[in-house]
């Protein structure tokens, strides 16, 4: 009996598995059936030359984009919501020991002392009281009796607010950047130098610009030095910072959220942050950034203070300094603040866009050997052509692109300059010096380009590029060893001709 039920069920359960397979195989035989010809699908289906024409004719369609009016009533992007920084590739900071910790020297008034005592009061009070009714209850638990609650029983009131008006503008620690830590500060509860994390923010919004995303806008005023909002995110190191820009550049991403403490502590607000993150950058912001140390932890975080009187309604905004990672060029972004004096760009270094995209003239010293026909050429033909890309603070020096397609950093400010001449005006608009660049740099590529798969194509040896010659200077080695070796042939000829 039980084998006959073993059978009957095994070949239950195969029936079953050839019933699922079928099954599977119909849905699959659906799947690749084109039942609507006529719409796009992604299964290729026989296509006739007339049909195929006819698509080809057709003109290439625009992306589908809804206006801007639609756009300002969506929502923000998601993102986990921090109170301060969360420390991923290393540990955070702990907290010193209470005596190691340096307290400022801010003397605290009787009207803080007060306040903080009052409060110490209550505290208390409340506190016997609720140690009071915890055994009570035990009491009552323990008895099996239970007490009526008094009818007029009131909830307490609440604890009186102690004015922040400890450690102001003469506190050292607020001098030096640096908060207090409430375990050893004078002032103690009503210290208002106190961890970004527990500093009240101004009540904000957050709006989508029309051509620089998210931003955002305060919704009541602010004086010039307030406290705006801490900069918060994941603190990840430098080879995270590198591995994470390099997955974002192969993804084609264009918005970034990082911020540079130090090499070892890059602030990464992409997936977790505050609303610090939706801040936008401008030429002329009305906020900063401030580097400030907590003396608890001894570490370093970032809060953004007004720098002037903010209006209800106005974005907040303040300086990226962009900095450049994986490419070349001058300029990696735009600036789309519209101030009138906008610089056009959000690199951290400004002046790498003096006279970018100028065109110069440059003329070069010839070499000895070919003084004598230099001096019978015009002075027009030792002058090159050239477009400036950008300028080095720390060398002092112009990188200038040829239109030979060489590249080359030369001085064009200063008594050691070489002889040139400006052909165009300073350039102020970024967008026409960019395109200029870029089509300067792809006719040189081009031109480049031609040259060698012309020399390839005939055969013949590659020339050099038409651009400056300059004389290189002698290798005082090689100059040793020609010497040397003119020494040893004068000295082996004058020993054959004394034998002789």
């Amino acid at each position: 009996a039980l084998k006959l039920k073993a059978e009957a069920k095994a070949k239950a359960l195969k029936l079953k598995a050839e019933a699922s397979e079928a099954k599977k195989h119909v849905r699959e035989e659906d799947a690749r059936a084109v039942k609507w010809p006529g719409l796009t699908s992604l299964v290729e289906y026989p296509k006739s030359a007339s049909f195929s024409v006819a698509l080809a004719a057709q003109p290439s369609a625009t992306p589908f984009a809804l206006p801007y009016e639609v756009r300002k009533e969506g929502k923000p992007p998601k993102y986990t919501t921090l109170q301060r920084c969360q420390w991923v590739c290393q540990r955070p900071p702990r907290p010193f020991p209470r005596d190691e910790v340096e307290a400022c020297l801010c003397v605290p008034t009787d009207a803080m002392r007060a306040a903080a005592a009052s409060t110490a009061r209550d505290k208390a009070s409340r506190a016997a009281a609720a140690s009071g009714k915890e055994t009570e209850a035990s009491g009552e638990a323990s008895t099996g009796v239970a007490s009526a609650e008094a009818p007029d029983s009131k909830p307490p009131p609440p604890l009186p607010v102690i004015p922040r008006d400890g450690c102001g503008p003469e506190c050292f620690n607020r001098a030096s950047f640096t908060t207090c830590d409430a375990r050893v500060c004078p002032c103690g509860a009503a210290c208002g130098n106190r961890p970004f994390h527990l500093l009240i923010s101004p009540k904000t919004k957050t709006l989508l610009t029309e051509h620089r995303g998210w931003g955002l806008f305060l919704a009541e005023p602010v004086n010039s030095g307030r406290f705006v909002v801490e900069y918060t995110g994941e603190i990840i190191d430098d080879a995270t910072t590198e591995a994470r820009l390099w997955a974002d550049k192969a993804r084609g991403e264009d918005n970034f959220y990082l911020m540079e403490v130090s090499h070892k502590q890059i602030i990464d607000a992409r997936h977790k942050g505050n609303l610090s993150r939706f801040i936008n950058s401008s030429c002329h912001p009305n906020c900063e950034t401030q580097k400030w140390q907590d003396a608890a932890t001894g570490e370093t975080r970032v809060g953004i203070f007004a720098i002037r009187d903010i209006a209800e309604g106005e974005e907040l905004t303040y300086d990226y300094n962009f900095a450049h990672f994986g490419g070349e060029g001058t300029t990696s972004f735009t600036c789309m603040c519209g101030h009138p004096l906008c610089r056009g760009t959000l690199d951290a270094n400004p002046e790498r866009t003096r006279n970018y995209g100028r065109r110069v003239e440059i003329k070069w010293r010839e070499s000895a050997a070919g003084g004598e026909e230099a001096k019978k050429r015009d002075d027009d033909v030792s002058f090159y052509a050239a477009t400036v890309l950008s300028y080095h603070n720390k060398t002092e020096k112009y990188e200038v692109l040829y239109d030979g397609g060489e590249k080359e950093y030369v001085r064009l400010d200063g008594p050691n300059a070489p002889e040139h001449r400006w052909l165009t005006a300073p350039t102020t608009k970024p967008g026409e010096v960019s395109a200029a660049v870029r089509r300067a740099e792809a006719e040189a590529r081009l031109a480049k380009g031609k040259k060698g798969s012309g020399s390839a194509a005939k055969g013949k040896k590659r020339k050099r590029a038409d651009g400056p010659k300059r004389a290189r200077k002698p290798d005082p080695r090689r100059v040793k060893a020609r010497e040397e070796k003119a020494a040893r042939e004068a000295a082996a000829a004058a020993e054959a001709e004394a034998e002789a």
